[in-house]
């Protein structure tokens, strides 16, 4: 099998990923900007991790990996910055193919990380319940708006709950369409044709 096949390149995945990265960008760069009332183009890293852990098109992995990434000695971070090593960290993040190599077992790996919120035992849990388990899960590498996609795939009761077994399923089925590593290149593919658009709505998250 090729490279080309085996992995996804940087360029095509900066295309996949371009409005989603865009959106969040924005978003962060205003709340650093709100922090940094001097305007010296740096906050601190507890700041930097704070605004991070309360936006929406962050997961948990996503957050502790940019930490992670950031010299433990520095006390500040260069905010302008924050696009590209958002970027960096997803492309890792998809080169790691967790998705690709965990699919045989996905769906009962991520029955267990649903369960852990099935208090009552019967086998159903919330749509927030749910969106969580996925932003958290340690079987994927999905990012905000594709834990959205999915999430927007389920079949909640009218009380807002939903079977996670089947939700499972759903789950695993549209990762393996949509997000493995082949989805992704090509879809890339179709960007670079011009055959692609992104959702005219993600201003609208």
């Amino acid at each position: 099998m090729k490279d080309r096949e085996r992995d996804i390149r940087r360029e095509a995945l900066q295309l996949v990923f371009a409005e989603e990265n865009a959106k969040c960008t924005s978003i962060m760069m205003k709340r650093f900007k709100q922090i940094d009332e001097k305007n010296t183009g740096h906050i601190q890293i507890k700041h930097l991790r704070e605004a991070m852990c309360s936006c929406a098109l962050l997961t948990p992995k996503e957050v502790n990996l940019i930490i992670r990434s950031i010299n433990p000695e520095q006390k500040t971070y260069e905010y302008k910055e924050f696009g590209n090593l958002l970027f960096e960290v997803r492309y890792e993040l998809a080169r790691s193919r967790i998705m690709d190599t965990s699919l045989d077992k996905m769906t009962d790996n991520m029955v267990l990380e649903f369960a852990v919120h099935d208090t009552k035992k019967d086998g159903s849990i919330t749509i927030t319940q749910a969106k969580k388990a996925l932003f958290s899960s340690k079987h994927t590498t999905l990012t905000p708006m594709q834990v959205f996609t999915l999430i927007g795939m389920s079949k909640p009761d009218p009380h807002g709950f939903l079977n996670y077994r089947e939700f499972a399923k759903t789950c695993r089925q549209a990762i393996d369409e949509l997000f493995s590593m082949k989805s992704l290149t090509e879809k890339a593919a179709l960007i670079e044709s011009r055959q692609f658009k992104p959702p005219a709505n993600i201003e609208d998250i």
